[in-house]
């Protein structure tokens, strides 16, 4: 299925849920526009005037609309995607349309186009809302009764497309280009506004539908349906469009006789699709910024007004649910296969996240499915698709299962300890950034490779393919580079080791886990175990904040690290000797250096053996060693001084 296919088929999945023009909160999330019709957000408070009629067509008041309110209006086939000033909208519009004060031809043209809807409400389809808009407008007299309703005792001028208004020694100004909506005050006292009144709504779409019969009809190739077919589409991210023909003849010769020939959209269905990717866009469960002129857009096939889920982001699990972050797989498969008890609670809590949104009418939750599209703004006029995938629900849960399963880590030690996995953007940053010493964060700077980095991390979790090595290669390269990262150490050392963790599995089949393996002997594993050791005593042995040894020296030992073990082992001298004096943790720490010292000499490495560099499981070994002592520490009553923030 493509993805325009996609976003139809929802389209009509939230016609039968009723989930289509739920004006009701319309100021309190995004809702999913009615075909015909379009939504516009008050800026700054000052750029879209509400007029309140009364039945009969008279002047009531007029009053800004609140700063972020929304309103919904009906648009036409040439003004929803309008790039000059021709083409009015039906109902409401800008002031230079709906009033003659600044341009009698747009002012006709208006007046025009409404008439005909109101001809089509004659007799049985009238309908109050559109009949008392009509009676007030053809009078045109709504600029001055704006100007005196808000300004009262003003004098006012039109200077080319402004009305300077001076009342009472104060100067103000209206534009061309604020927006007018209209309010019908009933007779009954109650208000019925163009932006939620869904019996005009659907009166509208009456009457477009009735105009669209009239002309010539040919098979849509989205929806296989006969019907009128447009070469306009509406803008979604401005004026930028995700259907759209080129103004470059030469593009078709040899193949088509012009762009209208590579494919017939209907109009109906055209207003379906883009109605539909703008809800999926202007919804906060949905839609996931990459940048400026990227998203990330997810969504389920039914159900949507309760989806809630982003897979994208951070997830943290409770000790309970992965006790020491340790998963088993089959070696044998491509694809991940959660099989311990440990994993398999993974896989059922994500599931049961992603069922909680689906209403129990479904009884086959795997057979559903489910889109990811990433889109971007390529220019002014264009969107791009990057990225779409259809995928069938029950694969979707095991693969985003697998993909936290295999990239969880613990972060932080003692109360603030927590199991999860780093979001994509985390990730990114961490690879491809830099730390900021004014935020104390590690932030990336280039917006645009932020991008390029979730868009690549994004395959591994719904293909399910493996991580890409350039990411684990300029991961380990951070983390080289420990003075650099001093104060957002941990950040990068943790997200390091889910990105590391996934690594190991990806490409090696191997499982790694934060608790302290004692029985892995292997070189780089042992050699972080005891860098570890030297950091503890040193910081063990000192209060101060200063930067320890092992941290100046930690690039030189992943290069040597024999060799710099034994100026290591000179340098923290003085600090066992401290620890012996004062008896504290002294036997410990001397115990422990023994022991891996002594299992790093029964390898009987050759020079050239213990000085080449180190790969990742020097990270886990380190990490696993320190978090052991600190968990021994805290468990003897020791205040713990190395959380992370």
């Amino acid at each position: 299925m493509n993805v325009f296919t996609a976003l139809y088929k929802t389209y009509l999945s939230c016609e039968e849920s009723d989930l289509v023009d739920d004006v009701d909160n319309l100021n309190n999330s995004a809702v999913l526009l009615p075909i015909f019709h379009t939504n516009k957000r008050s800026n700054n408070g000052k750029d879209i005037i509400e007029i309140t009629l009364s039945e009969e067509g008279d002047f009531l008041r007029a009053n800004y609309l609140e700063k972020n309110e929304i309103i919904i209006f009906p648009v036409t086939e040439a003004s929803v995607a309008r790039a000059n000033d021709k083409a009015p909208h039906p109902l409401c519009d800008e002031l230079s349309y709906i009033t003659s004060a600044f341009s009698q031809e747009k002012f006709d043209a208006y007046i025009s186009n409404l008439e005909k809807w109101v001809n089509f409400n004659d007799g049985d389809n009238g309908n109050i809302v559109l009949n008392s808009i009509w009676k007030y407008l053809k009078q045109d007299t709504l600029l001055s009764d704006i100007i005196l309703y808000l300004y009262p005792r003003s004098a006012y001028k039109i200077d080319a497309n402004k009305i300077m208004v001076s009342a009472d020694d104060s100067n103000f100004t209206l534009s061309s280009k604020d927006f007018i909506t209209f309010c019908i005050e009933t007779k009954s006292k109650r208000n019925r506004k163009v932006s939620k009144d869904k019996e005009l709504h659907k009166n509208y779409i009456s009457f477009v539908e009735s105009e669209l019969d009239k002309l010539p009809k040919e098979i849509c190739d989205i929806s296989g349906l006969q019907t009128y077919c447009t070469k306009k589409h509406r803008g979604l991210m401005g004026n930028a469009k995700l259907i759209s023909v080129s103004n470059h003849i030469e593009t078709y010769y040899g193949r088509f006789e012009d762009g209208s020939s590579v494919t017939k959209v209907g109009y109906v269905t055209s207003q379906k699709i883009h109605n539909m990717l703008k809800y999926l866009l202007e919804n906060k469960s949905t839609s996931h910024m990459l940048d400026a002129s990227s998203r990330v857009v997810t969504w389920p096939s039914v159900d949507l007004q309760d989806y809630d889920y982003d897979f994208m982001g951070e997830q943290t699990f409770s000790q309970a649910q992965v006790e020491d972050d340790s998963l088993s797989f089959w070696d044998d498969t491509e694809e991940y296969t959660i099989t311990s008890n440990k994993a398999q609670i993974v896989n059922d809590h994500i599931r049961g996240e992603m069922l909680s949104t689906h209403s129990a009418l479904y009884q086959d939750f795997d057979s559903l499915r489910f889109y990811v599209l990433i889109i971007d703004k390529v220019s002014n006029g264009r969107i791009s698709v990057k990225y779409f995938r259809e995928i069938f629900m029950g694969d979707l849960t095991t693969r985003v299962s697998n993909w936290y399963a295999t990239t969880n880590w613990q972060y932080g030690y003692g109360k603030y300890l927590k199991v999860k996995t780093p979001s994509l953007s985390q990730i990114a940053n961490v690879t491809y950034g830099h730390f900021n010493k004014d935020s104390k964060r590690i932030e990336m700077y280039d917006d645009a490779l932020r991008k390029k980095t979730v868009e690549r991390l994004l395959p591994s979790i719904v293909d399910g393919k493996k991580i890409s090595m350039d990411i684990v290669n300029k991961t380990m390269n951070n983390l080289s580079k420990r003075i650099a990262y001093k104060e957002g150490w941990d950040t990068l050392l943790n997200t390091a080791c889910s990105v590391l963790k996934k690594y190991k599995w990806d490409y090696k089949r191997e499982e790694v886990t934060s608790k302290l393996d004692e029985m892995n002997n292997s070189r780089d594993y042992l050699y972080g175990r005891l860098l570890a050791v030297i950091e503890l005593i040193e910081t063990t042995a000192t209060s101060s904040d200063k930067i320890t040894n092992a941290e100046k020296l930690w690039a030189t030992y992943m290069q040597s690290p024999q060799k710099t073990y034994g100026i290591l082992i000179k340098r923290i001298r003085p600090y066992l000797d401290r620890l012996k004096k004062n008896n504290k943790y002294y036997y410990y720490y001397d115990a422990l250096l023994s022991e891996v010292t002594n299992a790093i000499n029964e390898l009987n490495l050759s020079s050239g053996q213990q000085n080449s560099r180190l790969n990742e499981d020097f990270i886990f070994g380190y990490y696993a060693q320190k978090k052991q002592t600190y968990t021994k520490k805290m468990n003897q009553g020791e205040e713990n001084n190395h959380d992370e923030v």
